[in-house]
């Protein structure tokens, strides 16, 4: 028989052997669950319920235990015992149960380490969590607007000529309820329900917005054409001369700021 052979039944016949063993030892397992209230790893307040784990036709009665003082014993399946954590010291606590077979025989469970705090300690345990959420989503709104705050000031669309050809974005287009051009809607912008809020790139207000379908965007897009047609033969000459296109452009864009 090899080196390599004989190391094989070795462990073989060993984890047969041992098999029983690592059996009995989780036969059967306490379980916390929490049905109401407040648990964070092992700091928990509310009520809770108590079951075993393992073949519960082999049981016959259970006792719950708390640092080896008595709780509560039940007798019939599922086994289960409810308690409030404030019917008890606050503080950390070992929870065991033994378990007794219909064969007589008793098993005591592993423990199980809670930790019950008081009201005040859920508050503070609560804050913690909340509020640097609140802190991230707070600073993600910031950066987002200003992040669009400073690409509207860089220029962005604020001068691109009446029914030019514009992108979306992944969010789809929209058009201003202020001066009434599409625009694509920003990704930064702030998700609200049924929309955004968000600002337009043309006249610069807030507003809430909605995604709109191609061809609301394309009519918007002909309908800035046409009024930009009107406003080119209506406005007056400059004292030196005609206007420029660039000048008619920028007085219809300061126009637009204050139509509301």
């Amino acid at each position: 028989m090899s080196k390599h052979t004989r190391l094989f039944v070795f462990l073989f016949i060993f984890f047969a052997l041992a098999a029983p063993v690592f059996a009995q030892d989780a036969e059967f397992r306490l379980q916390t669950r929490r049905e109401f209230g407040y648990g964070s790893g092992s700091d928990v307040r509310g009520n809770f319920a108590l079951t075993i784990f393992g073949n519960q036709e082999t049981i016959q009665s259970v006792t719950y235990l708390l640092d080896g003082n008595e709780m509560g014993t039940v007798t019939e399946p599922p086994f289960k015992f409810q308690f409030t954590t404030s019917s008890y010291p606050d503080g950390a606590h070992a929870l065991t149960a033994v378990v007794i077979t219909r064969d007589n025989r008793e098993v005591i469970t592993p423990q199980v380490r809670l930790n019950f705090i008081s009201r005040d300690q859920e508050s503070q345990s609560v804050q913690r969590i909340l509020f640097p959420l609140l802190g991230v989503v707070l600073a993600i709104t910031v950066i987002g607007v200003a992040g669009q705050y400073w690409l509207m000031r860089r220029g962005g669309n604020d001068h691109l000529a009446p029914g030019a050809p514009r992108s979306y974005g992944l969010k789809g287009g929209t058009i201003c309820p202020r001066c009434k051009r599409a625009y694509g809607v920003h990704f930064w912008s702030i998700n609200l329900i049924g929309g955004y809020f968000d600002r337009c790139d043309y006249c610069g207000k807030w507003a809430f917005v909605r995604s709109r379908s191609r061809a609301e965007l394309d009519a918007a897009v002909r309908a800035e054409v046409a009024a930009a047609a009107a406003s080119e033969t209506s406005l007056p000459a400059v004292q030196n001369g005609a206007e420029t296109d660039d000048e008619r452009l920028r007085k219809m864009m300061d126009e637009s700021r204050y139509v509301e």
